[in-house]
């Protein structure tokens, strides 16, 4: 996994989201918490706190087969990982992310974001391969309408 900060040009240096997945935080300090100064932290939501207190705006935390944590000025939220069958893990990431930045792009909240991103890399592990497991937007819309029936 890796973190990520998504800034928005206006903002300036701050991030206005941060994205770890939870194998980051090691001895539970992410880069970004040594960027800014924080000290390492008991668990993910923990880190995810603290991100916050720094500043930034929203913290994503990626949680595997668990889901993510959002994390935002209205507390920290587990959003769960549909439960598929697994065929390969290969990708999931990159759907999440893709998901997660394009539907941030629609003018979706991230905890709406979120959860359809989850829902990406849920429908991206049930394919072999990265290319073929990635969703397209109508598919993806598709796909969490029926899921959530």
């Amino acid at each position: 996994g890796s973190i990520h900060a998504l800034e928005h040009a206006s903002i300036g240096l701050m991030p206005l989201m941060v994205m770890a997945d939870r194998n980051d935080f090691g001895g539970l300090s992410t880069p970004m918490h040594a960027q800014l100064g924080l000290p390492a932290a008991r668990d993910a939501q923990a880190a995810a706190r603290a991100l916050l207190g720094a500043g930034v705006r929203s913290a994503v935390v990626t949680l595997g087969a668990d889901g993510a944590l959002v994390a935002d000025g209205d507390g920290v939220t587990h959003v769960p990982s549909p439960q598929v069958e697994v065929v390969d893990t290969t990708g999931a990431g990159d759907a999440f992310i893709s998901a997660l930045a394009s539907y941030l792009m629609y003018g979706y909240t991230v905890r709406q974001a979120v959860e359809i991103a989850t829902y990406a890399a849920g429908y991206s592990i049930t394919r072999k391969g990265v290319i073929p497991s990635l969703i397209d937007r109508l598919s993806l819309d598709a796909y969490v309408h029926h899921s959530e029936q």
